[in-house]
C-alpha cells in the first residue's frame, strides 16, 4: 500500500541517514524532505515518479519531495538513504520546497561532477556524525534493538603471573623484543596502551574489546583489541559471546562506548558489575542481532575513507609534480 514514510532527523542537525539491504522496497514518498540514494555495495533498481534509475556499487540519485519511489535488488546489497529537511532551509530560501532537484552520478557534465565529489564527502561526514547517535536515537531507527551487555559479552579474567611484580621493573614504555605485549590500562589514545609487558608474566588474549573502568577522562572509553594484549590495571577485556570478525568487533566497540561513555566517570566507575546491566543498541534482524549487516557496514565505511585518501593523495603527487616540472 502506497504510503507517506516519515524520517527522524538526528537531533539538533537537519539530516538522518541510514543504512540498509533491500529486496523490495515497497512505494513511498516523504513531505518536506530531500533524499539522497547511495548504492554502497550491489546494484538496485529506483522507479521514481516517470524515472529509472539502475544504480551500480559508487552510484547515487537524489528524490525530490513528493516522489514516490520504489526499490528493487536481486542480489546482495547495501544501499544508503541521505535525507534533508527542506523546511529548515525555508528562511533562507523561502521557495526551496519548490524546487526540482537533478543530481545523478551517472549522467554529469565536468561542472557537475565537481560537485558530486562534494556530494560523497558530505555524505562520508554524515555517517560519521549518525554513528555517535545517543542509544535513545537509534531505537527510533527501524531495525536496531536494544541488548543487554551481559547477553553479548563475557569479562575475561587476566592476570598478572608474576606474584613479585613491579611496576618499575616489569614494564616498559617502548615495545622492544622483551617487553613484547601490549597491556590494556587507563590510556586515551594509542588505542588504550600506555606499556608494554613481558609475555611470560601476563595471561594474554586477542579479538577482545578493552573499557577503561577509571580515570578522570578515560572512563568509559572503548577499544577494539584486535591483537593479543594483556592487562595492567584500571581496564579489562571482553570478549564476545560469538565467534565474531575484526569488522564486527570495531561496529560493536563503537557502539558499545556510546552506550557506556555518557553514563561513568570519575565518582562513577565503569566496573563490569555496572556495566553489564546497561543496554546496547545493534542492527538486528529476525530478533538477532545482525552480525553481517555489521560486517558489511565497516567495509563500508573503510572503503569511502579509502577512496577519499587515495584521491587526496594523487592530488597532492600531481601538485608536487607541477611544482618539480615548473622548477
Amino acid at each position: 500500500m502506497l504510503k507517506r514514510e516519515e524520517i527522524a532527523f538526528i537531533p539538533g542537525t537537519p539530516v538522518a541517514v541510514r543504512a540498509y539491504s533491500v529486496k523490495d522496497y515497497r512505494p513511498h514518498w516523504h513531505s518536506d524532505c530531500l533524499e539522497v540514494v547511495f548504492a554502497l555495495k550491489g546494484r538496485a533498481l529506483v522507479l521514481a515518479s516517470y524515472d529509472r534509475f539502475e544504480l551500480e556499487e559508487g552510484d547515487c540519485v537524489v528524490l525530490n519531495e513528493g516522489d514516490i519511489h520504489y526499490i528493487h535488488s536481486k542480489e546482495d546489497n547495501l544501499l544508503l538513504s541521505l535525507y534533508i529537511d527542506l523546511f529548515s532551509y525555508e528562511k533562507a530560501y523561502p521557495y526551496v520546497r519548490y524546487l526540482n532537484f537533478i543530481c545523478e552520478s551517472f549522467n554529469l557534465n565536468h561542472m557537475q561532477e565537481q560537485s558530486m565529489e562534494e556530494l560523497r564527502k558530505l555524505i562520508l561526514m554524515v555517517i560519521m556524525e549518525a554513528s555517535e547517535q545517543s542509544r535513545a536515537e537509534q531505537r527510533r531507527v527501524e531495525g536496531w534493538g536494544s541488548y543487554t551487555i551481559s547477553s553479548l559479552f563475557n569479562k575475561l579474567e587476566l592476570r598478572c603471573k608474576r606474584k613479585d611484580f613491579d611496576k618499575f621493573r616489569d614494564v616498559s614504555k617502548n615495545r622492544t623484543k622483551e617487553f613484547n605485549l601490549p597491556l590494556v590500562n587507563a590510556k586515551i589514545g594509542d588505542n588504550g596502551i600506555m606499556f608494554y609487558g613481558r609475555e611470560k608474566d601476563f595471561d594474554s588474549a586477542e579479538m577482545t574489546i578493552d573499557i577503561i573502568s577509571n580515570g578522570a577522562v578515560a572512563t568509559g572509553t572503548v577499544y577494539p583489541q584486535i591483537k593479543k594484549v594483556g592487562v595492567l590495571w584500571d581496564a579489562y577485556l571482553l570478549k564476545s559471546n560469538v565467534d565474531i570478525n575484526r569488522y564486527q568487533l570495531l561496529f560493536l566497540s563503537v557502539s558499545l562506548e556510546k552506550s557506556i561513555k555518557q553514563r561513568f566517570g570519575w565518582e562513577n566507575k565503569a566496573v563490569w558489575s555496572k556495566v553489564k546491566k546497561e543496554s546496547i543498541s545493534l542492527p538486528t534482524i529476525s530478533g538477532e542481532s545482525d552480525y553481517k549487516f555489521m560486517s558489511d557496514f565497516i567495509k563500508v565505511i573503510e572503503k569511502l575513507v579509502i577512496k577519499d585518501l587515495v584521491e587526496w593523495t594523487g592530488k597532492k603527487i600531481e601538485a608536487t609534480k607541477e611544482i618539480v616540472n615548473q622548477n
